[in-house]
């Protein structure tokens, strides 16, 4: 099983660099999403619309609303699995079982991205916040307008995770 490139490895594409400085292998992501109800059930049936949306239903065929639903991208390490991108949301509208498609279903995003750093016993979290706006530009083309709202340093936090302090 291989793990990657070998140490020093000359890149394919004929650049020159180390293999893994140029064109790194990327780490498999998967989506996964988490719904939650206000009570335990038990869905009698699940489907899935072309449009990626996962939709339950009751014994009787009703269509049962989650509480809360949550899609996130992450991929396995050794330490557990890393979620690089998360959207939760009410149960009111579905999210479909794709990032893309559940995205472009939004007219705003706000995204939180932190990154920590421990040494010894202390921390250096650095945690920024972006908004996204999609605007249709033409019948076919829709652009995103992308700009930081905030950024923050934190030290030491302990006991809650960083991006849920920023």
């Amino acid at each position: 099983m291989s793990h990657g490139p070998a140490q020093g490895e000359r890149c394919w594409c004929g650049s020159g660099k180390q293999r893994r400085k140029c064109h790194p292998v990327a780490k498999e992501r998967k989506d996964v999403l988490t719904v939650t109800f206000d009570r335990p059930v038990t869905p009698a049936k699940l489907e899935m619309t072309p449009g990626g949306v996962v939709r339950f239903y009751d014994e009787r065929g009703n269509v049962m609303t989650p509480q809360t639903q949550t899609l996130q991208r992450q991929f396995d390490r050794s330490k557990g699995p890393k979620s690089v991108f998360r959207v939760s949301q009410g149960g009111n509208v579905p999210l479909a079982a794709s990032l893309e498609t559940s995205l472009s279903n939004f007219g705003r995003l706000y995204v939180v991205d932190t990154n920590t750093k421990v040494s010894g016993t202390s921390s250096l979290s650095v945690s920024v916040i972006a908004r996204t706006e999609y605007r249709p530009y033409s019948d076919e083309l829709t652009v995103a307008l992308q700009e930081i709202v905030a950024a923050f340093e934190l030290h030491n936090v302990r006991g809650s995770n960083p991006e849920v302090v920023a």
